[in-house]
């Protein structure tokens, strides 16, 4: 699935810039595409690439500037992160991600973090069978 990765090296240095020129709810900043790319990457089940830019995504909202984080994105990068480690079979990394997800504080929290699990469905049933972290 190299077509992601191959289309963000043909896209010309100063895309961004143009299309940032608008500001407001126009700009689409780094840390949105990676966030996007993420979330492409988990729907192809290509998970290490999704974990990698979702992180990306993750660390440019939380040390980029504060106008541009989104905290619903930041959030959602991070299930993506935790899809990727559950189907990697990571399950104490995906544990520990999920509790950042879970501290939120509840004015930060959107709507579709209370979505029920089924969307990681697709995520568990891909996943090797072992067992859980502590249990024998």
């Amino acid at each position: 699935m190299n077509t992601v990765r191959l289309a963000r090296e043909q896209q010309p240095a100063t895309a961004d810039q143009h299309l940032d020129q608008f500001g407001g709810i126009l700009s689409f900043p780094t840390a949105k595409q990676h966030y996007y790319v993420g979330g492409t990457y988990t729907l192809l089940g290509e998970y290490k690439e999704a974990e990698r830019y979702a992180q990306e995504a993750i660390s440019a909202y939380e040390n980029g500037p504060a106008h541009e984080r989104s905290y619903g994105d930041e959030a959602l990068a991070r299930i993506d992160v935790v899809k990727s480690r559950i189907a990697t079979n990571q399950l104490e990394g995906a544990a520990e991600e999920l509790t950042r997800i879970l501290s939120m504080p509840a004015d930060l929290r959107i709507r579709q973090l209370a979505a029920p699990p089924s969307s990681t469905s697709p995520t568990t049933s891909r996943a090797p069978a072992t067992s859980a972290p502590g249990s024998s």
